[in-house]
């Protein structure tokens, strides 16, 4: 193995502006590399040190999606049910038409909305996180916006198009977190607590910020363009509608360690480090597979993901000649619009975590480079 290029590449992302990184790579999982360079607040001149807690975003779909295919392996739904069988609010639901002159026609949904459409963000819900149902539902609950509370007032949004027809991402997981609470009968935060955080040993990771998590978050920056410089940025992410509300899709805050030891989990098959079975490896193999038509990939897979299909909360590569990715075909994982980057490529035995906590986080310069440097450094 030969990491040269991957720390001369890490040292470059800091140059060129990214505030701090860390970057843990696993084989089988033992560690082979760790690296965390820059600052975990540069105003205040703190140093990253690796054990730096953030919010991961969107990588938080791989945890509530292993969640609800805990829930799918006890025979607690199936993947065609109709999402309203479990959540009312979504029985009566409409599509917007837009028309070619501008103009919006707003009928009834012809399809239901499945729970498989869920999981592969072919539902039709968007990512609209102001919507005046939303804000209202935020008010009436006095900021505290409970997570079914919320569900409802996003189900109570035109869809984009027939579900199933397409692809769009969205709110989706976060519907998803909603059907963990129903069929669980818990809080989802308390859900994920019990059945993956706790098997897996992570024990720096959760969805709202403790004092015990917030006492070593990292600065959260934005990128500017035009000045190519990262400004400080309020650490309350708009993602999380209020204090009781468990964003499936974004909320959650973790360690480049704790997360490591989520997708190494995966990587092994389904068990944690400590020896405990979370998820059965049938299950990840259908997570990892492609769900989507040809009509959705095209709806999906622009540069940075041509090759790649999409599987129940994961991207998945199935062809490495479009991105021009060095790895195999199998890697699947997801990011997060701070930067994260989650990687698992069950062939090699091979995980990839690396963390930023910057918005705007250049994921077209930084990943696809990321990834290939790693696997050439591997020499496999």
């Amino acid at each position: 193995m030969n990491f040269k290029p991957l720390d001369a590449f890490l040292a470059h992302v800091i140059d060129a502006g990214i505030p701090g990184l860390d970057l843990q790579i696993c084989l089988k999982g033992e560690p082979i590399y760790r690296k965390a360079l820059g600052w975990r607040d540069r105003e205040l001149k703190l140093p990253m040190t690796g054990e730096e807690t953030g919010w991961v975003f969107s990588v938080s779909k791989l945890v509530t999606c292993v969640a609800a295919l805990q829930l799918y392996e006890k025979g607690l739904f199936q993947m065609t049910d109709p999402i309203q069988a479990y959540l009312p609010c979504f029985e009566h639901m409409s599509v917007a038409h837009r028309q070619v002159n501008g103009w919006v026609d707003v009928r009834p949904a012809q399809r239901e909305i499945t729970v498989h459409q869920l999981f592969t963000m072919t539902s039709g819900l968007d990512y609209d996180l102001h919507t005046p149902e939303i804000e209202q539902a935020i008010r009436a609950t006095d900021g505290r916006a409970p997570t079914l509370t919320m569900v409802e007032a996003i189900a109570k949004r035109p869809l984009l198009f027939e579900p199933g027809s397409h692809y769009c991402y969205g709110l989706s997981h976060d519907i998803l977190a909603a059907l963990v609470e129903v069929l669980s009968g818990e809080r989802f935060a308390d859900y994920v607590q019990k059945n993956i955080f706790d098997p897996c040993g992570m024990t720096h990771s959760g969805y709202h910020p403790t004092d015990v998590l917030r006492a070593n978050m990292a600065r959260l920056y934005t990128f500017d363009e035009a000045r190519r410089h990262a400004d400080p940025t309020d650490n309350n992410i708009d993602f999380v509608f209020g204090t009781e509300y468990d964003s499936g899709g974004a909320g959650m805050i973790s360690t480049v360690d704790d997360y490591t030891r989520f997708i190494n989990m995966l990587c092994a098959g389904g068990v944690a480090s400590g020896g405990a079975r979370v998820l059965s490896k049938a299950a990840i193999d259908l997570m990892s597979a492609n769900h989507l038509t040809p009509v959705q990939i095209e709806d999906y897979a622009g540069d940075i993901y041509a090759g790649y299909g999409y599987g129940l909360g994961v991207r998945t590569l199935m062809d490495p000649a479009p991105c021009g990715a060095l790895g195999p075909v199998g890697e699947y994982g997801w990011s997060g619009a701070a930067g994260a980057h989650a990687v698992i490529q069950p062939a090699l035995g091979l995980t990839l975590y690396y963390s930023q906590h910057m918005l705007n986080d250049q994921e077209l310069w930084v990943h696809p480079r990321l990834r290939n440097i790693v696997y050439a450094s591997l020499e496999y």
